[in-house]
């Protein structure tokens, strides 16, 4: 069985996390990125509807990173 509440709790945390990523830089995001597909797996909960946030957000930091040469 689900927790629904528990399962919003932490979504609403690593949403959080990601927006004060996205202002620190790419190296910051691909961790925030990480924890998120971690941190939902590891409790058993679907990814949120909104999953492909987190993705987009790799994807630019990745991008970005290549860009700069540090990846």
């Amino acid at each position: 069985m689900i927790d629904y509440a528990a399962a919003q709790t932490l979504f609403r945390k690593h949403k959080g996390a990601l927006t004060r990523a996205q202002k620190k830089g790419p190296g910051a995001v691909m961790r925030a990125c990480d924890r998120f597909f971690a941190d939902f797996e590891n409790a058993g909960y679907p990814l949120p509807d909104d999953w492909h946030r987190w993705e987009r957000a790799r994807q630019d930091a990745e991008m970005e990173m290549r860009r700069n040469g540090s990846l």
